[in-house]
């Protein structure tokens, strides 16, 4: 199979449907980004998806962050960004319309991301893992 790679530091690609993904991670704040370095590290092959509108944003600093208390929330996830693009994670821009039976993540107005093994959601629904597809 190909995957093709895609550009963490211009936003996110736009992806082809082509791409082959493990995982598919929803949400590129700190816990997106944590999870997705985790899983890139372990040798998974990994897509964060993200609309790029932090809940943070209006934050100009943050507090109680361990070794980040005064960061910026912008330069906290351009840390990890840069981070997660050591380990060749894939970040694409882009708004999740619906999570699909067999984990299909299906994107406003654009293709569905199929990762092999299972997707990553915000809110309480982390790692819902699944059979590998045969």
């Amino acid at each position: 199979m190909i995957k093709t790679t895609m550009n963490t530091r211009d936003g996110g690609a736009a992806p082809t449907g082509d791409e082959v993904h493990d995982v598919a991670v929803v949400g590129a704040g700190a816990s997106g980004l944590s999870a997705a370095l985790l899983l890139g590290r372990a040798r998974r092959r990994v897509v964060v998806i993200d609309a790029g509108e932090p809940r943070n944003a209006p934050a100009a600093y943050m507090h109680g962050f361990l070794s980040r208390d005064g960061l910026s929330p912008a330069t906290l996830l351009d840390l990890g960004r840069a981070e997660i693009d050591r380990y060749g994670v894939d970040v694409v821009r882009g708004r999740v319309e619906h999570v699909e039976p067999g984990y299909d993540v299906r994107l406003e107005g654009g293709p569905v991301i199929r990762p092999t093994c299972w997707a990553a959601l915000p809110r309480g629904a982390y790692s819902t893992s699944a059979a590998r597809r045969a």
